[in-house]
């Protein structure tokens, strides 16, 4: 059974009564766990917390937000108190050690349906369109100030999460907070072109390579393509590289789903995008993983083809 939501309230007295605290988003993190890492970083320093955000291979295109520079991949300290956000599950959680088993408390924040409170205590926003905007509403009810520089973290996880403000969970809240953050003096256009739209020349080598492979089936509704570590290793690809090439096949009229297989040491991960009529998140779930409705993912550790074949058919049950 999910545990239910602790309140705001409860959260932050567990973050005031904690002196040490580590703030830690998901493995292979988007713009949503780092920009939610790097927010309730900036948060905790405002509180005069000691604090630490950890995050492990991250993209260099979100080097740009404040406080990145701050980003550890390791560290040797213990702390009192561990913040994961935008994981569902402790599984996802990047770290270089176990902190988070090994700290006294525990927080989780996340909007992910499929998160069912791993941690001591948890704040799952599941019908919120990013964790940068159930950040914002937790910010904004315990007195935090939403500063610029705070503002611009968390606008970059609400424009990657809702894959420019498109997806289907985009609500009317959404475009206040935005709003709201533009008044600050947030440049929400630099942050939409550097998370949408500006690629290293290894990314757009990438973005080549699974464009030429892409196959069409089910009368062309879906989309299919992959990249291997070959393909990255002879570009020279970096962390987050990948990002985004799974939008080439939904961009394609007549597409309802989109397929991208990125294989990793654990396998190929697999990202699905889908238009608003299919749920590709209880593919994903079927198949060990998770996600939303429109944007979901999973780990597969077979060959391509072999992985190909289990998604076309648990795919040919929902079309």
């Amino acid at each position: 059974m999910a545990k239910r939501n602790d309140s705001f309230e409860e959260i932050i007295d567990i973050i005031n009564e904690s002196k040490s605290i580590l703030v830690l988003g998901h493995k292979s993190p988007d713009g949503d766990a780092v920009g939610s890492s790097l927010a309730m970083y900036l948060a905790l320093l405002q509180l005069d917390k000691e604090a630490d955000v950890m995050l492990i291979n991250y993209s260099e295109m979100f080097k740009f937000l404040p406080g990145a520079s701050k980003i550890k991949e390791t560290s040797n300290k213990e702390y009192d108190l561990v913040i994961t956000l935008d994981s569902a599950t402790l599984n996802r959680v990047e770290q270089s050690d176990n902190f988070f088993e090994k700290a006294k408390h525990t927080i989780n924040i996340d909007h992910h349906p499929t998160n069912e409170g791993y941690a001591e205590y948890n704040y799952v926003d599941k019908g919120c369109p990013a964790t940068c905007q159930t950040l914002y509403k937790f910010f904004l009810e315990e007195g935090i100030i939403i500063d610029k520089r705070i503002g611009e973290c968390l606008i970059a996880g609400i424009i990657t999460d809702t894959n420019g403000f498109r997806n289907e969970n985009t609500n009317s809240l959404t475009f206040d907070i935005a709003s709201h953050l533009y008044k600050l003096g947030v440049n929400i256009s630099r942050t939409y072109i550097n998370a949408l739209y500006i690629r290293t020349k290894p990314q757009f080598t990438l973005t080549n390579i699974a464009t030429s492979r892409l196959e069409f089936f089910f009368d062309d509704r879906v989309a299919f393509t992959y990249i291997t570590l070959k393909d990255e290793e002879k570009v020279k690809a970096k962390a987050g590289d990948h990002e985004g090439i799974v939008e080439v096949g939904r961009s394609v009229e007549g597409v309802d789903i989109s397929i991208f297989l990125h294989e990793g040491e654990e396998g190929f991960k697999v990202s699905l995008r889908s238009n608003i009529k299919y749920d590709v998140s209880k593919i994903a779930d079927k198949l060990g993983g998770g996600g939303h409705k429109q944007a979901a993912g999973c780990v597969i550790n077979k060959p391509v083809e072999e992985a190909k074949e289990i998604l076309l058919k648990e795919i040919k049950k929902i079309l």
